[in-house]
C-alpha cells in the first residue's frame, strides 16, 4: 500500500487529487463572488482557470466600454454662455479623472486642448491666446474651429 503524501498549498506540483480540490475550490471562490456567473459566460463545468479567463475578458471589454463612454462623454461637454465657468472646469476635471481611471491616456496637454474646444466661439479671443501658451509654434488662424 502507497502512501499519499500531501503537497504544501503552495507547491507548483500538486498531486493530482490536490489539484482537482484546489480547482474545485477556487472555481466557487470565483462563482460564488460573481453575482451572475452564468451571465457573464462562465462555464460552472470548466476549470477554474477558464472561469477566471472569462471573467477577466469580460472585466477588460467592460472597462474598454466603459472607458470610451466616458472619454467621448468628455469630448461632448460644452461650455455655454451664462453658466458658471468654475463649475465647467471642475465638471471636466471630473470627467478626466474617470477617464484616467479606467485607463484612457489623455495628457495634460490634451486635457487643455479639450478644455479649450468645450468652449463657445464667444470665447474666440481668450482661446486664441490661451492655445499660444499651448502651442507656442503655431499660429491658430482666425476659422481655427471650421478647420480653415
Amino acid at each position: 500500500m502507497t502512501l499519499l503524501t500531501e503537497t504544501p498549498w503552495n507547491s507548483p506540483n500538486p498531486s493530482k487529487d490536490e489539484w482537482n480540490a484546489r480547482n474545485i475550490w477556487t472555481k466557487i471562490l470565483i462563482t460564488f463572488n460573481t453575482k451572475n456567473p452564468v451571465g457573464l459566460g462562465i462555464d460552472i463545468n470548466n476549470t477554474a482557470a477558464n472561469a477566471w479567463k472569462t471573467y477577466k475578458d469580460g472585466y477588460e471589454i467592460t472597462s474598454d466600454m466603459a472607458r470610451q463612454n466616458i472619454e467621448q462623454e468628455l469630448h461632448n461637454l460644452t461650455f455655454s454662455d451664462g453658466n458658471d465657468f468654475q463649475n465647467h472646469v471642475i465638471i471636466m476635471h471630473n470627467k478626466l479623472s474617470q477617464a484616467r481611471a479606467l485607463g484612457a491616456d489623455i495628457t495634460n496637454k490634451n486635457f487643455k486642448t479639450i478644455l479649450l474646444n468645450s468652449l463657445l466661439s464667444s470665447w474666440d479671443l481668450v482661446v486664441a491666446s490661451l492655445y499660444k501658451d499651448i502651442y507656442p509654434s503655431v499660429k491658430p488662424s482666425p476659422n481655427y474651429r471650421s478647420g480653415g
